[in-house]
């Protein structure tokens, strides 16, 4: 039909050109930013996971750095742990040097100077040693790396100055009884521990961890039910760390993670007192020098009284390299398994918000040309109202 109040292939031709418009503004906008959703409108369901995917890849961004900031801190501490290992080093050189029978008193003298001087430095350095202002060797230090949400995902430094107490030589354990066993505010009363149940220094070290453990699995217990509970924090204080043992000499060892009280021991040979840190036997917190180079009365005396002090000092900050190196060891394997989960993230958000170069450059000429050809039609189509005109003359 020919008509002059509606042309329907103007308007079909109308609409073509707008739709190819619309299709090459969003073509176009694509290209310019990069992004492939731009707006909730263009999906929306994908949109929504754009933005979940994006927030998830900034999370392990942050647990990665928080991760590399744990490290970092972890070689701060393990350089400060060497400086010790390296100054009691040198004072074992030098008490050795003094034991030596060809010195007289004053040669003993001189080289005390030296050996207090390296004491005092390793006073010095455990008061100072710091990173971003947390002190790394004052036996405080718990630093919790987050790299995950949760309690679960966190990843406990700790550098602790342990405490230790070592009881008498026992002749026989058969008379030992560990019942009544105490540390600090804590009652482990160990199982089979009484007077005739524990056979040697080994199976008491034994019953006493094991009495350690089902205190800590009891506390953990009630944390994850009561947060707050005074009882189970103060368990976990007192005992994280805090372990039974038995020296070359065939003697108990209690240690301790901080300086506490050690009761009901007697029987097991080790009254009634506090551990004490291997550091406190060589230098007080005063700096007042508590090994002496000199006044020993034989080779025995001179281990008890030097040798062996310095010894536990030394295995202390072993220890302590041990764990924070085995920490660090965890948090690179960490990393990697972070990184891991970071790039496919990145992949999985990069197919679902970003723009497809090659596609949409296509699309975009596809639609230019539609558009040109639909104006093309458009004109055309205007033009049929002159074929009236003619039909009137």
């Amino acid at each position: 039909m020919l008509s002059i109040y509606t042309n329907l292939n103007a308007q079909g031709a109308q609409v073509q050109i707008g739709s190819a418009q619309d299709k090459i503004r969003t073509a176009s906008e694509q290209l310019t930013t990069g992004l492939r959703i731009n707006h909730s409108a263009d999906d929306v369901s994908g949109a929504a996971l754009a933005n979940r995917l994006d927030t998830n890849v900034k999370k392990t961004a942050t647990f990665i750095q928080n991760a590399n900031n744990g490290i970092n801190m972890i070689q701060a501490a393990d350089n400060a742990v060497k400086q010790q290992q390296d100054l009691v080093s040198r004072m074992k050189e030098l008490a050795y040097k003094a034991e030596n029978g060809t010195n007289t008193s004053s040669d003993r003298a001189l080289i005390q100077k030296e050996f207090n001087e390296m004491a005092k430095e390793v006073l010095r350095n455990e008061t100072n040693a710091e990173f971003n202002g947390k002190k790394l060797l004052d036996g405080k230090l718990n630093a919790a790396i987050n790299v995950g949400s949760g309690t679960e995902n966190q990843i406990n430094v700790k550098i602790q100055n342990k405490s230790s107490l070592t009881g008498d030589k026992v002749a026989d354990f058969k008379t030992v009884d560990l019942s009544a066993i105490k540390i600090g505010a804590q009652t482990l009363a160990p199982i089979d521990a009484a007077a005739g149940k524990v056979t040697d220094a080994a199976d008491g070290a034994k019953k006493i961890n094991d009495a350690i453990a089902l205190a800590m699995t009891t506390a953990k217990a009630t944390l994850k039910t009561t947060p707050a509970d005074a009882t189970a924090l103060a368990t976990m204080k007192e005992l994280t760390g805090a372990a039974a043992s038995v020296n070359a000499d065939g003697r108990l060892v209690i240690e301790t993670p901080a300086s506490l009280a050690v009761t009901g021991m007697s029987t097991a040979g080790i009254a009634d007192a506090s551990t004490a840190a291997p550091r406190l036997a060589l230098i007080d917190n005063t700096g007042a020098i508590k090994i002496k180079l000199d006044g020993h009365a034989d080779g025995d005396a001179w281990k008890t009284e030097v040798h062996d002090k310095l010894a536990a000092l030394s295995n202390s900050y072993a220890n302590q390299r041990a764990d924070i190196g085995s920490s660090q060891n965890r948090l690179q394997f960490t990393i990697k398994n972070l990184q891991g989960t970071e790039q496919n993230l990145s992949k999985t958000l990069s197919s679902t918000q970003d723009t497809d170069f090659a596609a949409t450059t296509s699309e975009l000429a596809k639609e230019k040309v539609l558009a040109k050809a639909s104006q093309t039609m458009l004109s055309q189509a205007n033009k049929s109202t002159q074929e009236v005109t003619q039909l009137l003359q």
